[in-house]
């Protein structure tokens, strides 16, 4: 979006930028209101945000998929709660 990381930051209310460039570098994850505001003000989904993690917890579930899968069957079966 163009925006400084001193614009970011008085986006998200913060009063200092190194929350920021820790979330740049990777070297912090923002929890979810904090995401959820990343999201918003760079116009993109969440997940696009989180690219790499969101790509390993979706093959997580993908291979948890299979495994409840009975053998021949390509549709999940429903879960008795």
């Amino acid at each position: 979006m163009g925006f400084t990381q001193e614009q970011v930051t008085q986006l998200l209310g913060y009063r200092r930028r190194r929350a920021i460039c820790l979330y740049e570098s990777g070297q912090s994850i923002p929890n979810l209101p904090i995401a959820l505001k990343l999201a918003a003000i760079y116009r993109v989904p969440v997940e696009f945000l989180f690219h790499d993690a969101f790509a390993a917890y979706r093959q997580e579930i993908r291979d948890r998929e299979e495994r409840l899968r009975p053998i021949g069957r390509r549709t999940p079966v429903p879960i008795a709660s």
